[in-house]
């Protein structure tokens, strides 16, 4: 006898495993991208922040998960990604964007924060 899982039941089986980056993104549920050293980034629009300062200079941090490429997860944050103390990256200087290819400034361009 076979026994069919409910679509809820699929839906975290594939959750729970490490292809769960594009099935994140394609949810809406956030934004995934891919490291050069094989980690998925996965960032949701509330884990974005951005300010604007007096000249129109826009800063951007942003919190989400990394899974490497064993499926282990762990928590990414912008200060990982620049090896600073800072929680904040500059995404926009005098009008044009900066550090695009960073994990932060493409969440905040494709969640229009920037």
């Amino acid at each position: 006898m076979s026994r069919k899982f409910p679509i809820a039941v699929a839906a975290a089986i594939a959750l729970s495993t490490s292809g769960c980056t594009s099935l994140l993104s394609n949810l809406g549920k956030g934004h995934c991208m891919k490291s050069t050293r094989g980690y998925d980034i996965c960032i949701k629009p509330e884990n974005v922040e951005c300010e604007v300062d007096n000249v129109g200079d826009v800063k951007c941090s942003a919190f989400g998960t990394s899974t490497d490429l064993a499926g282990k997860n762990e928590h990414f944050s912008t200060s990982m990604e620049d090896n600073s103390s800072d929680d904040h990256l500059w995404c926009k200087l005098s009008g044009k964007l900066s550090n695009e290819d960073s994990f932060t400034c493409e969440a905040a361009e494709k969640f229009g924060k920037i």
